[in-house]
């Protein structure tokens, strides 16, 4: 019983500082300092060719705008957290149409939140969380034309129904970005390697040499032997 009543006043003491048990580990309780917003999404699209196969990756980047530390859950699995949407106006056409998905393409992975197998990321005032999503493995990209991508983080869909008690500190704040790209795309230009001609000189030629001084007459003697 006494042991008991100093667990329990332990305990106690510990909720007053700002601590609390999880899986029978002390853990700062942060959540009054955590803010669930802003974020500032980005995205940019980057494309590789091997011989005729292309490979088209999307790199989402959530970085924390507000003053305060922002915990993102991050999952193995694309779907449900990351809702990716892709259309694209084939060259020839005047329209868009939703690209074609894989059909090897997974089924969505389970929809709650896991911390033994998902992530929980901690931002800092400024930094990011930045995810690599393989949109070639989702879908055909081998049509060239101007793409269309929307990228949906929706933390609330795994969250929702998880016991995970630290997923009770992660933002939910949904947010969409989205980017235009065309394939293929344009590689950037090699810059010349011959360095520019100096103003005034022709390129490739050398300068003309000075003319060779004319010797100097010898001098003239007074005819006597």
């Amino acid at each position: 019983m006494a042991w008991t009543l100093m667990f329990m006043m332990l305990f106690g003491l510990l909720g007053a500082f700002g601590y609390y048990t999880y899986n029978g580990t002390v853990v700062p309780n942060r959540a009054d300092s955590m803010s669930h917003g802003v974020l500032q999404p980005r995205v940019h699209v980057e494309e590789s060719m091997s011989g005729t196969s292309r490979s088209v990756i999307a790199y989402l980047s959530l970085q924390n705008a507000s003053p305060d530390r922002m915990r993102l859950v991050d999952m193995r699995a694309i779907e449900p957290l990351y809702e990716i949407q892709l259309r694209v106006k084939p060259e020839g056409r005047d329209a868009m149409e939703f690209a074609q998905m894989n059909s090897s393409r997974a089924p969505a992975a389970r929809p709650t939140f896991n911390a033994d197998e998902d992530a929980l990321v901690e931002l800092l005032p400024g930094s990011a969380l930045t995810r690599a999503l393989n949109l070639s493995a989702l879908y055909d990209m081998h049509q060239n034309g101007t793409y269309e991508l929307t990228i949906k983080y929706q933390p609330d869909s795994v969250l929702t129904g998880s016991k995970d008690l630290l997923a009770a500190t992660a933002s939910t704040l949904p947010i969409s970005c989205s980017v235009n790209f065309d394939l293929p795309m344009k590689k950037p230009e090699a810059k010349d390697a011959k360095k520019e001609a100096a103003p005034g000189k022709a390129p490739g030629l050398k300068p003309e040499a000075a003319p060779p001084e004319k010797p100097s007459p010898a001098p003239r003697g007074n005819g006597n032997l």
